[in-house]
């Protein structure tokens, strides 16, 4: 069997850029180049009253547990999420209607929240799951060095097998990679909405 260099220099060229993940003190695993932050902060994106200890009302209300569901479904359009919050407090009594903006935002917060933890979440476990592949072809790699030095007829069979298991397996891992950078917006999405309904449900407040 003709012997090719192919594969080990393809692991290298490889090899040497992988993990490309950026360093985050929050976990090392993480791949994108925004921070990992585990949560939105109600202090980052609300300019209303407090909404601590708010969590476990705002689903009591039945009102305002139906309208966050509406305003946090993902293909709602922003000028009809900023009407319903604009027919939401116009239909409260002027005692109430801070306090009740002010639930509805706990809410969106919350599910929002929980929202995007599951987005990082999964975006850990992509990463992860890389860095395990990545080994994989590292050992992969250890084996084609040692094989190429070995003229025995198993070497070769062995030899043989590895490389197109190697393409293959290198093939998966580069179409994998590629599409880190998009899975890394959709947390930024998520903050991007939190943001854009806390101003809608604020601009509301008396």
């Amino acid at each position: 069997m003709q012997r090719s260099c192919y594969p080990i220099i393809a692991a290298l060229v490889l090899l040497s850029r992988v993990p490309a993940f950026a360093s985050d003190p929050e976990d090392p695993d993480w791949p994108c180049e925004q921070a990992l932050v585990a949560e939105i902060s109600a202090a980052v994106v609300w300019d209303g009253p407090s909404v601590d200890g708010l969590s476990d009302q705002w689903g009591s209300d039945p009102d305002v547990a139906a309208l966050v569901q509406r305003l946090v479904a993902r293909r709602i359009e922003p000028a009809d999420a900023e009407s319903l919050i604009e027919a939401f407090a116009g239909a409260q009594a002027p005692a109430d209607r801070d306090h009740r903006l002010t639930l509805l935002f706990a809410g969106v917060l919350d599910v929002l929240n929980a929202d995007r933890s599951k987005l990082n979440d999964g975006i850990l476990r992509y990463a992860r799951d890389q860095e395990r592949r990545a080994r994989a072809l590292d050992d992969h790699l250890a084996e084609l060095v040692r094989l190429e030095a070995d003229d025995s007829q198993a070497a070769d069979q062995r030899l043989e097998e590895l490389q197109k298991r190697f393409q293959i397996e290198q093939r998966i891992f580069d179409d994998r990679e590629k599409s880190i950078p998009f899975l890394c917006t959709s947390p930024r999405v998520v903050e991007q909405r939190i943001g854009d309904l806390a101003r809608a449900i604020a601009a509301q407040l008396e």
